[in-house]
């Protein structure tokens, strides 16, 4: 198991990652125009 580092993860509600974990995401973009991952999934 990884820790996660990413604020991203530990914010959608991910503690840890299993070694060969697969992540999807979406490039969203916020108010300011600043494109990051969001819509996280494990699997």
């Amino acid at each position: 198991m990884y820790s996660c580092t990413s604020p991203r993860l530990k914010k959608a509600g991910f503690s840890g990652l299993a070694q060969g974990a697969k992540i999807s995401y979406e490039i969203v973009t916020d108010r300011a125009g600043k494109e990051s991952a969001g819509n996280l999934r494990i699997g």
